[in-house]
């Protein structure tokens, strides 16, 4: 069961690699042009989501990272592939934010670009910029996840990674809605339908282990 799980996201991942390199190939941004001349340039959404979802995503990166050692051969595993999955996708958004001559990290406060949504998230966290993002974890819990150990790391890490992605696919909804490009329409859409799919799996690997 469980390696049948860890193939499923492997093919997810290839699949995903292969969907964004091709969009990046068939549609690649200019930003010399305007959209009378048949491009549409990216507005507050379209930057902001890319810079507040390459943070986003380097902070499932920390955490895959994190519980590769002290976890059973299995969820070393899961987390290789999310880790793989996360850089392809920081490394697409970092490619759209360099040829659209934007900055990789915001100027402004983390979810501005997203209608209410920074105030809706931040009551719930402590004010820092990675805590008013969806979904992310704490200093706190990222130091506790660190410190545990076998099963109750396992845990500790899909619990965290569920919420994770949660809150990414929230994230993604709204630019996939809102965003002006195709480029990060077509971004947004994958990252919500991966990112749901793979807390399916996240979500099947802890009723596993939870008590």
């Amino acid at each position: 069961m469980i390696r049948r799980l860890l193939l499923a996201l492997c093919g997810l991942a290839l699949l995903a690699g292969a969907a964004l390199i091709g969009a990046a190939l068939a549609t690649p941004p200019d930003s010399h042009h305007h959209e009378s001349g048949g491009n549409i340039m990216p507005s507050a959404v379209d930057v902001g989501f890319l810079q507040d979802m390459i943070v986003h995503h380097q902070q499932a990166v920390t955490m895959s990272e994190i519980v590769r050692s002290g976890a059973g051969v299995e969820i070393a595993g899961l987390a290789d592939v999310l880790r793989g999955n996360q850089l392809l996708e920081i490394g697409q958004m970092t490619g759209f934010l360099q040829v659209w001559d934007k900055p990789l990290i915001s100027s402004i406060a983390p979810m501005d670009w997203m209608s209410g949504g920074a105030e809706g998230h931040q009551a719930h966290h402590d004010g820092s910029q990675h805590d008013a993002m969806p979904g992310m974890a704490t200093q706190e819990q990222l130091n506790r996840l660190g410190e545990l150990a076998g099963s109750a790391k396992e845990v500790y890490f899909l619990q965290l990674m569920v919420r994770h992605h949660q809150g990414g696919v929230l994230m993604a909804d709204y630019a996939a809605t809102h965003a002006a490009t195709p480029q990060v329409k077509a971004l947004a859409q994958r990252i919500a339908v991966e990112q749901s799919k793979e807390n399916q799996q996240l979500t099947a690997f802890l009723g596993q282990r939870d008590p």
